[in-house]
């Protein structure tokens, strides 16, 4: 007993200190907890990881984030979205892309990297897959197409006006939502070439901006513009420019001519056959109509040469052939009275 006192009075000595300390950092709670929700408004901090994964590989990871190794996780949840995509488990695969984008939320190419792998992998597998009958595989590759979107615009909440996400959004958009948001995708990439993204996406813009029915005057705006920069001229930007201004009946006096924009009238018709050929959704009417009316002048043209050949050729009635006619006549009947 006399051994276990100098121990006992040691150890209650510290208690003091002990109660201090707790006692100072209960009073610094409240103080803590109000810079923390500061920081996080601010950008300063990553939230709190929120793994809801039940998986072993999920737990693990979580516990790997509270030493600061959010990257080492985030690749090691990237290989396991292979493994699934190689294995075509698409709801693994959605799981592991929620948990890397947690864990790493401002790292724009998992996002992007997330929303191709639902909207496009998934999406497109699923309508093939024969495990399900037609109703199931359109409502599966709706709900991957949706997941997509939600990953897109939970990653631009994450990473403001980031050019990766913007572009990748207005592809879905025009491309692979059901049915296209052409205005919204044109918008996307104007907005996306403002924050950075390469000039050359303008013409994107007007992809897009073109195929909008009640835009077409604002879509021959952004085409003339584009066209008076060089490094923006591409056969597709010259022919939606020409059936612009053909379908919106433009004076002649506004009009670039056909050679202006082809270089030549052969490389222009040339050029718009197969921009009506290729189909690719932009608008083809105005340049349907000129070339109609051009095979019109071109029929007439083709005629008016055959009359004028037949008009001085011998064999076609002409005086000189008149005689020739009358003397073969004449021969016959000799030849019958005899």
């Amino acid at each position: 007993m006399n051994r276990l006192l100098p121990s006992l009075l040691r150890r209650l000595r510290l208690l003091p200190p002990l109660l201090l300390l707790a006692a100072g950092g209960a009073a610094l709670l409240p103080l803590s907890t109000s810079l923390n929700r500061r920081q996080l408004e601010a950008q300063l901090r990553y939230p709190p990881v929120q793994i809801k994964g039940q998986d072993a590989l999920s737990q693990q990871l979580a516990l790997f984030t509270l030493g600061g190794l959010r990257t080492l996780a985030s690749e090691i949840l990237v290989l396991d979205t292979t493994d699934a995509w190689l294995k075509h488990d698409w709801p693994r695969a959605a799981r592991r892309w929620q948990d890397i984008t947690t864990l790493s939320p401002k790292h724009a190419g998992y996002w992007a990297d997330a929303a191709r792998e639902m909207a496009n992998n998934a999406a497109q597998h699923v309508l093939r897959d024969p495990r399900y009958d037609r109703q199931q595989r359109a409502i599966l590759a709706r709900e991957y197409r949706d997941r997509g979107e939600r990953f897109l615009r939970d990653g631009l909440q994450n990473n403001p006006d980031d050019p990766e996400l913007l572009l990748e959004l207005a592809r879905y958009c025009g491309k692979t939502a059901v049915p296209p948001r052409h205005s919204e995708a044109a918008e996307l990439y104007a907005r996306a070439v403002q924050c950075g993204a390469p000039k050359r996406f303008e013409r994107w813009q007007l992809y897009e901006l073109c195929q909008v029915r009640n835009r077409k005057e604002e879509s021959l705006k952004l085409a003339q513009r584009l066209f008076a920069n060089p490094d923006h001229i591409s056969p597709s930007l010259c022919c939606i420019l020409f059936d612009l201004q053909e379908e919106l009946r433009l004076p002649e006096s506004e009009k670039l001519s056909l050679e202006e924009i082809f270089g030549s009238r052969q490389a222009g018709i040339r050029e718009l056959n197969s921009y009506i050929d290729n189909d690719l959704g932009y608008p083809t009417e105005g340049a349907r109509a000129w070339l109609r009316e051009h095979a019109k002048e071109e029929t007439r043209g083709e005629h008016a040469k055959a009359d004028s050949s037949q008009a001085g050729s011998p064999e076609s009635g002409s005086p000189q052939a008149a005689p020739s006619q009358e003397a073969s006549a004449a021969e016959e009947a000799g030849e019958k009275e005899l």
